[in-house]
């Protein structure tokens, strides 16, 4: 497993609610290439919860959305926007009992349509919510010159 590079940290205006690490309020995400698969092994904060200890439904398809667009950096090689997205939720993901551990990875492209599974996990390892996420991807030119995508060499 390999632990991706944030591109635009250092950046002055880089203050994504996911990732920025300068965002006092965010989720400050790390992810991980794991082959196949994006990973975030994530320990959540209790200002992150909807009913009492449950991460709240939310902030679970917000990280999903996140590590989604992180499977379509590194694994499309490009960038691109949410089209949509449906969310299963299975069972709670508490805030107070240890790592949650989601993952993503691109089951296929449809044209320029990236298909991309998302799960989370307990720290039993039991499946709390999952999601599959259509991203519209660009074509590495554009998303370079439109969506200030770096190139695949500075997540590694």
């Amino acid at each position: 497993m390999h632990k991706l590079k944030k591109p635009f940290e250092g950046h002055p205006d880089y203050q994504c609610f996911g990732c920025s690490p300068s965002n006092p309020i965010g989720l400050n995400l790390d992810f991980y290439d794991d082959g196949d698969f994006v990973k975030i092994d994530w320990e959540p904060r209790a200002e992150f919860q909807g009913f009492i200890y449950v991460l709240h439904g939310g902030i679970q398809a917000t990280i999903m959305d996140e590590i989604a667009a992180w499977c379509v950096n590194v694994k499309v090689k490009t960038a691109g926007v949410t089209k949509n997205f449906s969310m299963q939720y299975h069972k709670p993901a508490y805030v107070n009992r240890g790592n949650l551990l989601f993952q993503a990875k691109l089951l296929r492209m449809e044209k320029n349509i990236a298909i991309i599974k998302t799960e989370l996990f307990n720290k039993e390892g039991e499946l709390c919510s999952e999601g599959e996420f259509h991203y519209f991807t660009y074509p590495e030119a554009i998303a370079k010159r439109k969506l200030m995508y770096p190139g695949i060499e500075a997540f590694y």
